[in-house]
């Protein structure tokens, strides 16, 4: 299983997030994956926010109601192998309310 932490932005939002795609080539974590009820080669991503509560490993577990991790997770799970630990993940940019993606608050 590959870890990456990302930013997650909205408006007035800083989200970083743990996020684990749920697939291995390790026996014991696809016995594990397995076990548990992920399908095999599947681009689950579990995203769990690094200040706590809920980890939800698919877009839709967070209901349409929160938009930003519902929009954010279903980004990161479409472009999970272009994504590197560290990158923002922009939820007003993909949506189209923004020209630019925002910049890590990391370099402010």
């Amino acid at each position: 299983m590959e870890t990456k932490i990302l930013e997650i932005r909205d408006a007035a939002t800083f989200i970083p997030v743990l996020a684990t795609a749920m697939r291995s080539n390790d026996p014991v974590e696809q016995w594990y994956l397995k076990r548990t009820g992920y399908p095999e080669n599947h681009p689950l991503v579990m995203i769990a926010p690094m200040y706590g509560g809920r980890a939800e490993y698919g877009p839709y577990k967070w209901g349409e109601s929160p938009r930003t991790l519902f929009i954010a997770h279903k980004y990161i799970e479409e472009n999970w192998n272009s994504l590197k630990t560290g990158d923002v993940v922009d939820v007003e940019w993909i949506l189209g309310e923004r020209d630019t993606p925002k910049v890590s608050e990391r370099f402010n």
